[in-house]
């Protein structure tokens, strides 16, 4: 969505959009750039995932549960500046590495027995 030098672009709904690809069936050795489209913007992906880079910080912990298939507990994160649909259940030691006044806090005041456990095995 972005040349290399260019900037990120952003789209709304109802905006229209072209596809650029480079269309190697053509004969020869030329690489012809073709534009596809346009195409309408009809909505927005909001639980589309993707490595962007981006530094998210800790707004408030929503709820805790123990992982089975991993082995650990986890806290359900909600991030500053995202909605709540974009909550996600992150790893509690990863967190306390991260955040360890936020966690601590929160595992006092809210938490099982079970909880409180596993946050002090990692300081011991």
């Amino acid at each position: 969505m972005a040349t290399k030098k260019g900037a990120p672009c952003n789209f709304s709904e109802g905006d229209f959009v072209l596809w650029s690809r480079v269309d190697a069936r053509l004969p020869g050795n030329k690489l012809m750039v073709r534009w596809v489209g346009p195409f309408r913007i009809t909505d927005e992906m909001v639980q589309h995932v993707s490595n962007q880079g981006l530094l998210l910080n800790v707004e408030r912990f929503c709820d805790a549960r123990y992982n089975d298939e991993l082995s650990r507990w986890e806290l359900e994160v909600s991030w500053q500046g995202l909605e709540d649909a974009e909550n996600s259940y992150e790893g509690l030691e990863e967190l306390f590495n991260d955040v360890p006044a936020k966690v601590a806090a929160y595992v006092a005041e809210n938490s099982s027995d079970g909880l409180r456990a596993a946050l002090a095995a990692p300081q011991e």
